[in-house]
C-alpha cells in the first residue's frame, strides 16, 4: 500500500462520537476531478471518502526492497495461470469459486485496467505510456496480487517476494487497484428498486415479509490502536472491548449487498449510524427494513410509511407466545445479514486494519463487501 507521511494539519475529530456524521458520497465536482485525472487512482480518496480516523497519525517506515528481488515482467509460479484448473486455490487465495467468476470480475472495468495511474505517477498524458512500459507485472497479476493481498492477509514484502516485485512496488499497485476497484463498483447499481427485490424474493419471505427491502445490521472490524488519544475514545467499542471501526450494511432478501456505508469510529450507535448513513433517504413508502432490537428506528421510518420489522421486547421480563413465534421467525431471516458478513470477514485485510491504511479503509470495507456479491446466492428463490 501506498506509504503517506502524517499530514501536517489534520482535521479535527467530530465530537459526536463518529469520524464523520456527513453522509459519505462522491459529490459532482469530485466526480468530475476523477474523470479528468483519467482513472488516476493513485491520488488520495476525496475528502468526503477518507474522512475516517483523519486524526490518525500515519507510521510508515520507508520502503524496502527484498534483497534479491527482480523487476521482471515475468511472475514465477505464483500467477493466476497456475491456478487456472484448481478452483479450490482459486477459492483459497482469492475468495471466487472458480477462475471463470474471477475472469468475470477482472473484465468488468473493461479496458479501464489498462489506464491505471499508480502512486508517484504523473498524471500528464504524456507519461502514461511510460508508466505502461515500466509496469513490473501485467494488469491481470496486478489484479491476482491484490486480491491475494485482501483475501489472504499476506504482507507486502511476501507479495514482493512471490511476484519477483520491490516491496513499494506491491504498495503502490494495492493502492492504486484497491482505489480503482472502489470506483468501478461505485459504479454498480446494487440498490434494487422494490419490483426488482419481489421478483428475486425467496419462498421463506413471502408469507410473513413479502414487503422487506432490505435486511441491515452494523458490523465492526479490529483496527490498530491510533495514536491519538481523541480516535482512540471516538473508535473505542464497549461491545467488542476493543478499537474497531464500524459499518451499516443492509443485503437484499437473497442475501446480496445492496447498501454500505463507510467506515465510522466503533463508538457510534445503531441508531445514530442509520441516521447517518443516508438510507432514510432511498427507501420509499410501503418499503419494509428488518433488522435487529437495537435499531429504535421505528417512529422515522413510520413517518415515511416505511415498517420495520424486529424482534419484540420483552414485556414483564418475559415474551407472550405470540411474540416468541415473531422472534423466532425474524431471527431465520435476520441469519443471511449475518451470514453474508460472514462472507466479508473471511477476507483477512479486515482483521486488524493498521494505521497506516486508515486513510483506505472504507474503499478496502467497501470492495471486500462488493467483491461477495459474485459468489452464488445465500438465499436461492425457490424454483416453483
Amino acid at each position: 500500500m501506498s506509504k503517506v507521511p502524517a499530514p501536517k494539519h489534520r482535521k479535527p475529530p467530530s465530537s459526536r462520537g463518529e469520524i464523520s456524521h456527513k453522509r459519505v458520497r462522491l459529490t459532482r465536482e469530485e466526480m468530475r476531478q476523477a474523470v479528468a485525472h483519467d482513472h488516476t487512482y493513485a491520488l488520495s480518496p476525496p475528502s468526503s471518502t477518507s474522512s475516517f480516523l483523519s486524526s490518525v497519525q500515519t507510521r510508515d517506515g520507508p520502503a524496502l526492497a527484498p534483497s534479491g528481488a527482480a523487476h521482471t515482467s515475468s511472475v514465477a509460479s505464483f500467477c493466476i495461470e497456475a491456478f487456472m484448473d484448481d478452483d479450490s486455490a482459486i477459492h483459497f487465495y482469492i475468495l471466487f469459486p472458480t477462475y471463470a467468476h474471477l475472469m468475470i470480475c477482472y473484465n468488468f472495468p473493461g479496458d479501464a485496467v489498462h489506464h491505471i495511474i499508480y502512486p508517484g505517477s504523473s498524471v500528464d498524458p504524456s507519461a502514461k505510456t511510460r508508466m505502461k512500459s515500466q509496469q513490473a507485472i501485467s494488469p491481470q497479476h496486478e489484479f491476482f496480487l491484490t486480491l491475494c493481498r485482501l483475501m489472504c492477509g499476506l504482507m507486502e514484502q511476501d507479495l514482493a517476494c512471490r511476484f519477483q516485485i520491490s516491496q513499494s512496488t506491491v504498495s503502490r499497485i494495492f493502492t492504486a487497484w484497491v482505489n480503482f476497484l472502489y470506483y468501478k463498483f461505485k459504479e454498480i447499481p446494487i440498490w434494487p428498486i422494490q419490483t426488482q427485490v419481489q421478483s428475486l424474493i425467496p419462498e421463506q419471505f413471502k408469507l410473513h415479509y413479502s414487503s422487506t427491502h432490505i435486511i441491515i445490521d452494523a458490523t465492526e472490524v479490529f483496527i490498530q490502536t491510533p495514536s491519538d488519544p481523541h480516535a482512540q475514545q471516538l473508535t473505542f467499542s464497549s461491545y467488542k472491548n476493543h478499537n474497531t471501526a464500524k459499518a451499516l450494511a443492509g443485503i437484499t432478501p437473497s442475501g446480496a449487498f445492496s447498501f454500505i456505508t463507510p467506515l465510522y469510529g466503533g463508538s457510534i450507535s445503531d441508531c445514530k449510524l442509520f441516521l447517518n448513513s443516508g438510507l432514510l433517504e432511498i427507501l420509499e413508502e410501503g418499503d419494509a427494513v428488518m433488522a435487529d432490537k437495537g435499531f429504535n428506528i421505528a417512529d422515522v421510518l413510520q413517518r415515511k410509511g416505511i415498517t420495520l420489522n424486529i424482534p419484540p421486547r420483552k414485556h414483564a421480563d418475559q415474551l407472550g407466545d405470540r411474540e416468541l413465534i415473531e422472534t423466532c421467525r425474524i431471527a431465520s431471516l435476520r441469519i443471511h445479514i449475518e451470514r453474508a458478513f460472514s462472507r466479508v470477514k473471511v477476507l483477512k485485510i479486515l482483521n486488524n486494519i493498521p494505521n497506516n491504511m486508515a486513510g483506505l479503509a472504507s474503499e478496502i470495507f467497501f470492495v471486500c463487501a462488493i467483491l461477495t456479491n459474485f459468489q452464488p446466492p445465500l438465499c436461492m428463490r425457490n424454483s416453483q
